[in-house]
């Protein structure tokens, strides 16, 4: 693009230098960005350039179809191309193999309108995996498994998606309907967007009541008609995503406070749990009667039962007594759905 570029109009390294920096800033559709927001981008960066010259540049961008203008509103909207991608320096196979990697990981955790994004960059890396005698049969020599049941993520509006990355990143709270498990109607929450997770394709959003301090978890695919409003995002003293994700929190949680767990496991459990543990303090060793003893301080939680409950006779809770005696009852009543009739 460049030799072209400096062949036809003479272009010198410096505006080589506006043109890469002009088109590494600008969003791909359907985001878009005004001229005097882009020039505040490049001086934040240091780049050095004025209205009138980013204008001409724009233009002349547009012409060789690289950019898109929506001259419907003023001022006028940029963006990238529908279908332009170009890669700074070119994607090399390892990249290409990489970013074709992830989207088949991400395929199975996020929902289809934020794989979007991700499409044309895909394009290319095909494109450049299909050029590569090396990496040409890639399909077949890797592939992505999801842990556990593969199931379908459920449907999210992408209006949804748009409004919810929007408040995240610009710190902006937002208002929208939202259907509670288990009810048929919808009601208008007031939300602080603090962060998102995705668990097994369900992405949640990490928020307080507007004006309580309350966490609450709102899943994208219960929400709809969401709306910005002009309010800032007020985060509560000594919260970090990163640590509440790490502490259970954004679980299923079934007790406040982390157990001290304590069970008596068969060598197949106690082979997966010497490689993978269950905390950090977790403690392995051999029991009188053949099993492996584990102790480990962990979070009480729905995924925590489905694990213990998921090796059946392999796995037996010896304490905290309370979830010892509630597996038991729940194990029997299923044994008894098993009977003969």
């Amino acid at each position: 693009m460049w030799s072209r570029a400096a062949g036809r109009d003479g272009l010198d390294g410096m505006t080589i230098r506006l043109e890469h920096a002009v088109l590494s800033r600008l969003p791909k559709p359907p985001h878009k960005i005004d001229t005097r927001s882009l020039l505040e981008r490049l001086r934040g960066a240091g780049i050095r350039t004025n209205m009138r010259a980013l204008q001409r540049l724009l233009v002349k961008l547009e012409a060789d179809r690289l950019v898109s203008c929506d001259a419907s509103t003023k001022p006028y909207q940029w963006s990238w191309g529908e279908e332009q991608h170009v890669e700074f320096p070119p994607m090399s196979a390892e990249t290409a193999l990489s970013v074709l990697m992830a989207q088949e990981h991400l395929r199975h955790l996020l929902p289809p309108p934020t794989l979007d994004d991700l499409k044309p960059r895909a394009r290319r890396a095909e494109q450049v995996l299909a050029s590569s005698k090396a990496f040409r049969s890639w399909r077949s020599k890797v592939t992505v498994v999801p842990r556990g049941l593969a199931v379908v993520p459920p449907a999210i509006e992408p209006e949804v998606v748009r409004t919810v990355y929007r408040a995240l990143f610009e710190a902006r709270q937002l208002t929208a309907d939202y259907k509670l498990r288990g009810k048929c109607d919808y009601r208008r929450f007031d939300i602080n967007p603090l962060g998102l997770v995705v668990r097994e394709g369900v992405v949640s959003l990490i928020s307080t009541r507007s004006g309580t301090t309350r966490f609450q978890q709102l899943h994208l695919h219960r929400m709809r008609a969401p709306s910005l409003t002009t309010a800032k995002v007020i985060v509560p003293t000594g919260f970090d995503l990163q640590r509440y994700v790490a502490q259970g929190k954004a679980a299923y949680v079934l007790a406040e406070e982390p157990i001290a767990l304590e069970l008596l496991v068969s060598s197949l459990v106690a082979d997966t749990l010497s490689e993978v543990k269950l905390a950090q303090d977790q403690a392995l060793e051999p029991a009188e009667d053949g099993r492996y003893r584990v102790r480990a301080t962990v979070r009480d939680t729905i995924d925590l039962r489905g694990w213990l409950k998921s090796y059946g006779p392999h796995v037996e809770v010896v304490g905290p007594g309370r979830i010892r005696e509630e597996i038991r009852a729940e194990l029997a009543q299923a044994a008894a759905r098993y009977v003969d009739r």
